[in-house]
């Protein structure tokens, strides 16, 4: 079966993640469609079985070229399972940060009209090696206020609770 992996991606964890799943989806013996959803001028091909996104939540809000796209997307979309993986530093925070996680994708399920049929919250990463010197200092105290006191880059990903996620999406595919 052909399944779409399209993403949106400001500092470029969120396209990691997707070649990740990229790659599940093909050694699970699927075509992957790997696409930039900020350079995605066209519907979604007819022939796609499930449709994967990722992308991240930046100041409470996900980049408006996605959802520009999915709102363009969104007709389609109420007819094709999908997944959704939205990527926060605050994934790797407390558990009780799931209600803000949450309230994130029904922000942006009300600005667009999508209401993905799974969501996976997956922790990012700090890149301060490739941040500005503005950027860096600022990352680094919202860094420290949630126990992170190192310097240099870190990944937060759970991956394998990454793979049970889109693992679980694929089994729910008709044979």
């Amino acid at each position: 079966m052909k399944i779409l992996v399209a993403y949106g991606s400001l500092e470029g964890h969120s396209r990691t993640i997707a070649e990740h799943i990229r790659e599940l989806v093909e050694q699970a013996g699927h075509a992957g469609r790997f696409v930039s959803i900020t350079e995605a001028t066209g519907p979604i091909a007819d022939d796609i079985a499930l449709a994967f996104f990722c992308a991240p939540v930046h100041q409470g809000s996900y980049p408006e070229a996605f959802e520009t796209t999915i709102r363009r997307w969104t007709d389609r979309l109420a007819y094709l399972p999908d997944a959704f993986v939205s990527v926060s530093l605050t994934a790797a925070g407390p558990p009780g940060h799931l209600a803000e996680l949450d309230r994130f994708v029904q922000d942006m399920s009300g600005r667009t009209g999508w209401k993905p049929d799974r969501v996976h919250h997956a922790a990012g990463a700090l890149k301060f090696s490739e941040y500005g010197p503005i950027k860096r200092w600022m990352m680094r105290q919202i860094a420290r206020a949630n126990g992170y006191t190192g310097r240099e880059d870190k990944e937060f990903t759970d991956w394998p609770a990454l793979d049970r996620f889109v693992e679980e999406s694929l089994a729910d595919l008709p044979r």
